[in-house]
């Protein structure tokens, strides 16, 4: 798609996000920018060489700088599926983590970011076992 404004076609400048590294576009009308592949905001410059106004600072994604703990409360019917996951997961072996399974519950990792702790609770819900996710008393 070409900018065009009042039969003018506008300058597009590029820039790439510092989350993803997305190359994204924008041209001199443009008031914010949102990163097409991770959705962060983007901070761009204006005319005057001041940084746009944070406009879409509330449709953009935002991190989390809390730390987290991921316990495992059961480990459900699929137990030889949630032993192959936990090895994975861990890179423990077989004996560590059927001992792991005798101590329930037993805390599988501290000090993560949310959306870690979130995908690996996900990993082992998908095997039917159960897991929580909650803010860690240490600081990473």
């Amino acid at each position: 798609m070409i900018p065009v404004q009042d039969g003018k076609i506008l300058a597009v400048q590029q820039v790439r996000c510092g989350f993803c590294n997305h190359l994204n576009y924008y041209n001199e009308t443009s008031v914010g920018l949102i990163c097409e592949e991770c959705d962060r905001e983007i901070p761009i410059a204006t005319v005057d060489g001041q940084l746009a106004p944070k406009s879409f600072h509330m449709f953009t994604r935002h991190d989390d700088d809390k730390y987290y703990d991921l316990v495992l409360l059961e480990a459900g019917k699929k137990t030889e599926e949630v032993i192959s996951c936990l090895q994975h997961m861990l890179a423990l072996n077989r004996n560590q983590v059927k001992q792991m399974l005798d101590e329930l519950p037993v805390t599988l990792l501290t000090g993560i970011n949310k959306m870690k702790a979130d995908m690996l609770n996900a990993q082992l819900s998908a095997h039917d076992a159960v897991g929580q996710v909650a803010e860690s008393k240490e600081q990473g």
